[in-house]
């Protein structure tokens, strides 16, 4: 700690510099002044750094720094939590968070929570509009003042367009000096503007003054204050002073001649040359009546126009009404104290109407600017459409009110509490709505917080509750939310099933398409059965869905009979190709019972839709890494699903093959798919002075013999063979850039391998469609 903050630690005095306590409102203003009080402190570096951890060989001088380093975040810590209020002090308060995380956790959320004083600075500035019954000067300032929160906020505003603003903004009756400095050539400073306005506004004042002194010279003299009469004297005579020598009030009373006197002047009809006793134009009661309103008619009219506008329009917020003597709400969750009222307690509205009250109590108003109201012995009729605070009740209070310019401005003691602004005729006051919360009227059951918490999982309620930020629940018994099972419903999880301990009790099946690619030989479907108790898995190639029955009596027929048993079950989805009379008429002819998956619910029959994303993914990896062409994923299929059938799971010890046929499969003979092998030529087809073999791709395994299936294509130019032409390629693991002796010398020689030369190779059919 520095020598500076020592002393003043100890001296006990006031920090003069030290902001404002920062309750949730007005943070930007708070950060500038906490920024600059820990720059005078020399701490403003820990807002944006943390304490390093030192390792365990540090030296002396890196601990001693970062002892340093760790007092002066402690300090700045406790300078940021002591400017927060006691509410935030606590939530803030945590000894595991440094300076850096207190800091940027309040920009976080209050720097959000303020965007919006932009576009609320923006739309006063556009809605200002000035007004005839006050100062012009007076409202430029105002209007400069919004402009100044708008730069302040990050918007700058040209001082042109500012000035353009102002002329355009001008009262009704300025409409003439207004269109005047619109055609003015010469642009002009915003102080030269504000200058030219007080200049004409003074003119306009004393012109005014002039108007009235004329119009009082020459309104007519009523018939009590005629010449010649009691009080005044003829042309040349003055008028007779005072015993005291003086005249009342230092002023000079206008003698009129008895030669230039006026007529008589009706009080009736205004005219002159008779009275109003003999006044022929007599007036109607009933428009006379209108015009003479007493105080009393005119504050009832006044009354029942406020009655008519507080049942109409929104009914949220809180209404300023000056001709209202009691504060009025509609909402009793809105009370912080409330009193059941009797049950013969009435209101009069404007309109002679009546409505019952409820209660009363004490309403907490939270206004915008972070100051709070309570409004005592406030009534609570539900029927009123709008909550009305009393102005009378205000004023009484010590309240001073303040409107203009649609503004209406709350004050007390000089300190400023609240505004409002004009909406549909009436004062809105800027309060929040939504933090008025109840401190009587809670509703403590969890059905309700469930709701207004917006249906949230009753596990959070109930946190929010043990967590003491709504109040404690009368219980915990919660009644289904038919709402919530409507909008949050989801599928069962689907549990897998005991496996079939005998082969063919229950076979599951599928057709997929690859988009539409075909085959060589034109096929563009491929149909799976895959046996439940042992994984083994046919597959057949198709041109048309139709052929699906086909492709399922051969299966039936060739499994049956190697396995010597019947099938019992046959599980797909609800294609229609599988729910089509013939294939349900082969199902009845063979005892076989077709179990079809529930609509739209794929994952039912998950072992042949997991078997269809094998399949893809294996072929597209093996297209990959040959280069081979699209229309060779049959091929690819066949081959995969050979090898796939002669491998085990991973939970299981034995392979599809080893379980169905009871002997281990031999894996010594498998080769990469698409690899280079040079196949020899029959005896009958070889040429003594030629080749005794030519060179092939390999494509898979023969489906009835013991043999490879190569392709040797229409040129030997074709796929991998060109490129790697003077590259040897192993026959043995597919590899590139050795031969096939050298693969053995490395990884062993095969059993019946005999001497130097290639493996021996049968070349098979060149197309196949069903898996061995």
């Amino acid at each position: 700690m520095s020598t500076e903050q020592n002393n003043m630690a100890g001296s006990g005095a006031v920090d003069i510099n030290r902001p404002f306590h920062f309750v949730g409102v007005n943070f930007r203003r708070w950060r500038q002044k906490m920024e600059f009080y820990l720059t005078t402190k020399k701490l403003a570096h820990c807002l944006t750094s943390m304490p390093v951890e030192l390792p365990e060989e540090a030296t002396d001088e890196e601990r001693a720094a970062s002892a340093r380093e760790r007092e002066h975040d402690f300090l700045c810590k406790n300078y940021i939590l002591n400017g927060l209020a006691d509410d935030l002090y606590d939530y803030y308060a945590d000894s595991k968070n440094t300076a850096m995380m207190i800091w940027d956790a309040l920009q976080k959320k209050y720097d959000t929570e303020e965007a919006g004083a932009k576009k609320y600075a923006v739309s006063r500035y556009l809605r200002y509009q000035m007004v005839d019954d006050k100062s012009v000067e007076v409202q430029s300032h105002e209007l400069q003042k919004i402009a100044h929160e708008i730069v302040s906020e990050g918007m700058p505003l040209d001082d042109q367009f500012q000035v353009a603003c102002i002329i355009d903004k001008l009262p009704p009756s300025w409409k003439d000096f207004k269109n005047m400095l619109r055609h003015k050539t010469k642009e002009f400073s915003l102080e030269s503007l504000i200058t030219r306005l007080r200049i004409e506004e003074e003119s306009r004042k004393q012109d005014m003054k002039e108007e009235v002194m004329v119009v009082t010279v020459k309104r007519p003299t009523p018939r009590a204050l005629k010449p010649n009469q009691k009080g005044f004297k003829s042309k040349n005579q003055q008028v007779r002073p005072h015993q005291n020598g003086a005249s009342r009030g230092n002023q000079r009373v206008m003698a009129l001649t008895a030669k230039n006197d006026p007529p008589f002047i009706c009080y009736n009809c205004g005219k002159p040359g008779h009275m109003a006793k003999k006044c022929r134009n007599k007036q109607n009661p009933a428009a006379a009546a209108r015009v003479n309103l007493t105080e009393e008619d005119l504050i009832a009219m006044i009354t029942e126009m406020i009655a008519e506008v507080n049942l109409t329009g929104d009914s949220e917020g809180w209404w300023l009404d000056t001709g209202a003597s009691k504060h009025v709400c509609n909402n009793r969750a809105m009370f912080k104290t409330y009193t059941e009222a009797p049950a013969d307690k009435k209101v009069l509205l404007g309109t002679a109407h009546t409505t019952m009250v409820a209660g009363s109590g004490e309403v907490e108003l939270n206004f915008t600017s972070g100051k709070k109201m309570v409004l005592k012995d406030v009534l609570h009729t539900p029927e009123i459409r709008k909550n009305l605070v009393s102005g009378y009740l205000l004023n009484k209070a010590g309240f001073n009110q303040t409107i203009g310019a649609d503004l209406y401005t709350l004050t007390k003691n000089g300190s400023f509490v609240g505004k409002g602004y004009a909406c549909n005729g009436m004062f809105k006051l800027n309060v929040e709505i939504n933090k008025m919360n109840s401190s009587v009227y809670m509703v403590c059951d969890l059905n309700v917080w469930h709701a207004r918490l917006c249906h949230v999982n009753t596990r959070i309620v109930k946190n929010l509750s043990k967590l003491g930020h709504i109040p404690k629940l009368s219980t915990n018994e919660f009644d289904k939310c038919d709402f919530c099972s409507q909008a949050k419903i989801t599928k069962t999880p689907h549990k897998s099933v005991t496996r079939e301990s005998e082969p063919l009790d229950l076979i599951h099946s599928d057709i997929c398409e690859l988009d539409g690619t075909l085959t060589r030989s034109g096929k563009r479907y491929f149909i799976t059965f895959i046996d439940d108790c042992s994984d083994y898995c046919f597959v057949y190639l198709m041109k048309n869905k139709s052929e699906a029955l086909d492709m399922f009596k051969v299966f039936v027929v060739e499994f049956e009979n190697q396995c010597n048993r019947k099938i019992k079950r046959l599980r797909s989805d609800r294609g229609s190709e599988y729910d089509s009379n013939p294939f349900k008429e082969f199902y009845s002819s063979h005892g076989i019972i077709h179990e079809t998956t529930a609509p739209y619910s794929p994952e039912m029959n998950g072992k042949a839709e997991r078997k269809n994303r094998t399949f893809t993914e294996l072929v597209v990896a093996i297209m990959l890494n040959s280069g081979a062409a699209s229309s060779w994923w049959g091929d690819i299929l066949l081959t995969v699903c050979y090898v796939l059938n002669r491998l085990p799971k991973t939970n299981r010890k034995e392979s599809p093959y080893e379980i169905l046929k009871n002997k281990p499969p031999n894996l010594s003979y498998l080769r990469t798919w698409g690899c280079l092998a040079y196949v020899r030529i029959p005896d009958p087809k070889r040429i003594k002075l030629a080749s005794r073999a030519y060179e092939c791709v390999f494509v898979g395994y023969a489906a009835n013999s013991k043999a490879y299936r190569f392709y040797s294509g229409p040129s030997q130019g074709q796929g991998r063979g060109a490129g790697n032409r003077q590259r040897p390629v192993c026959t043995h693991c597919g590899g590139v850039g050795h031969t096939v002796d050298r693969c053995f010398k490395k990884h062993g020689y095969p059993p019946g391998y005999k001497g130097k030369g290639k493996v021996n190779v049968v070349v098979a059919e060149n197309s196949q469609d069903a898996t061995p």
